[in-house]
């Protein structure tokens, strides 16, 4: 593992801890990635890039793309729509928190949790 993965697994591993005390979030399996899952769906994983791969709404992740915040993510020769890529960020956690906690709203609501669930576990 390069210094760059094991940096961006060790930021992931710390940011986290917080998602899984929530209900309903466990640890999955994602492209032989290890990820934050709600209800059994995967919103946040490190490829093994180093980026931080998060799935959001169509409209958010074309946004952040545009402003060039975030990457595209191809997986299989399929660029994945609401699927953005995010590179390790100079200052930890950096951008890595606030998007993966909107990943986690948004792939929660998909999965049918009321958000007020996922916002009374804070």
């Amino acid at each position: 593992m390069n210094d760059r993965l094991a940096a961006a697994r060790a930021l992931f591993d710390d940011l986290a801890v917080a998602h899984l005390g929530r209900p309903h979030v466990t640890m999955g399996r994602m492209f032989a990635s290890e990820g934050l899952a709600v209800h059994g769906k995967i919103f946040a994983f490190v490829g093994r890039d180093g980026r931080l791969i998060l799935k959001l709404p169509l409209t958010r992740a074309e946004e952040l793309k545009g402003k060039g915040a975030t990457e595209p993510v191809t997986l299989g020769g399929r660029t994945m729509r609401e699927w953005v890529g995010v590179q390790l960020p100079d200052r930890q956690p950096g951008s890595w928190s606030g998007l993966m906690e909107e990943a986690h709203t948004y792939v929660a609501e998909l999965a049918g949790v009321a958000s007020d669930e996922s916002r009374e576990s804070r």
